[in-house]
C-alpha cells in the first residue's frame, strides 16, 4: 500500500464524520487509521517537546582547551 500525507485536520475531520455513522460500517477504517495515525502523532510531539539543541551545543567552544 503506498502511503499518502493528510494533514491532521483533514484526518479529525474525516474521522467526526464517520462518528456519525453506523459503527459496523466504519470500525476497521477507523481502526485502521488509529494503527499508522496515533504513532506518527506521538512522534510529532516527541519531537515538538524535545529541547532544541543550540548551535553552541552541537560543537565545542574553540575557546576550550583540548584534552590531551
Amino acid at each position: 500500500m503506498q502511503p499518502i500525507t493528510l494533514s491532521l485536520d483533514l484526518v479529525n475531520a474525516i474521522l467526526q464524520y464517520m462518528g456519525t455513522r453506523p459503527y459496523n460500517e466504519v470500525f476497521q477504517i477507523v481502526n485502521a487509521i488509529n494503527q499508522v495515525g496515533i504513532p506518527q502523532v506521538q512522534a510529532m510531539q516527541a519531537v515538538a517537546q524535545a529541547p532544541a539543541e543550540t548551535p553552541a551545543e552541537a560543537a565545542p567552544s574553540s575557546s576550550e582547551p583540548a584534552q590531551a
